[in-house]
């Protein structure tokens, strides 16, 4: 009778452990339970990895160009261009631009160094969907040119976007809004005003190895029809493997009112290497 109690309370005491260890081997389940408890495991298994695979994610490039020559002319030319975006989750995004062209020429006989062109720009743009394809974004640009004569540019702009295409091969959208321009030209007043800003950015996939980008950017003045801006960016970029690319780039812009002495059109061919993000 003792051995009875002791083998009772000894199975008792050790179910626990063998529960906690592993319910589904060491419990006498039958095939189609013990099936069912592993999908069941599975099901919880597979959002969490879901989750874990929509965390915030950066992407973007970096591209450099260089160029240096000598003997009757000795000119020095460097450029940067870049771009980044910063997924918060799906509804929320953070993406800017950078970009830095630098000329210089050394006279052969003085070896006195004049810079012929030296311009930054950048802008940073937030944007967050409401539904499958419009969201509102908040933006901001700045440049500065020395060709140009402009000491500093300043464009903030609000609107509304809609995502036009959004495919592995296409992505394409466009934004209208309104915007405000601060404007300081060497040698006259800074000039603000209103304006309303129309913008679309298109990349395309056109093959393994190419793709291809395009935007352009138009703010007509609210107060004057003489007050017209407009930039495009275009650019071919062929990867070379290992995140390389190379890059064949055409910017412009057009001033309608430049200061007196200046073409109101502008025009920008670069070459360079860089690599993705």
């Amino acid at each position: 009778k003792n051995a009875s109690i002791s083998l009772l309370f000894g199975s008792i005491l050790a179910l626990p452990v063998a529960a906690a260890s592993d319910p589904v081997s060491e419990l006498d389940l039958s095939p189609k339970l013990r099936a069912d408890v592993l999908r069941a495991e599975a099901e919880d298994f597979v959002p969490a990895l879901q989750e874990k695979a929509e965390k915030p994610a950066l992407t973007g490039n970096v591209q450099i160009g260089a160029s240096q020559s000598f003997g009757n002319s000795n000119v020095t030319q460097a450029s940067v261009n870049s771009k980044a975006a910063y997924q918060f989750d799906k509804a929320s995004r953070l993406k800017g631009t950078f970009s830095w062209l630098y000329s210089e020429e050394k006279d052969s006989t003085t070896k006195l160094k004049t810079i012929n062109q030296r311009r930054t720009s950048g802008s940073l743009q937030y944007d967050r969907r409401f539904s499958e394809r419009m969201y509102y974004y908040a933006r901001v640009d700045a440049t500065g040119d020395l060709t140009q004569r402009l000491t500093l540019r300043v464009v903030p702009s609000i609107g509304l976007g809609y995502q036009i295409q959004d495919t592995d091969v296409v992505k394409w959208a466009a934004e209208a809004g309104v915007a405000y321009t601060y404007e300081d030209f060497k040698g006259r007043s800074p000039d603000e005003s209103a304006a309303l800003r129309f913008a679309t950015d298109y990349h395309r996939v056109l093959s393994e190895t190419m793709n291809y980008d395009f935007t352009v950017e138009w703010l007509p003045g609210l107060e004057s029809s003489d007050d017209q801006l407009v930039f495009m960016t275009n650019q071919l970029s062929f990867k070379l493997g290992k995140g390389m690319v190379a890059a064949a780039r055409w910017e412009m812009d057009y001033d309608n009112t430049p200061p007196a002495g200046l073409e109101r059109t502008d025009h920008r061919v670069m070459l360079s290497l860089g690599f993705d993000f």
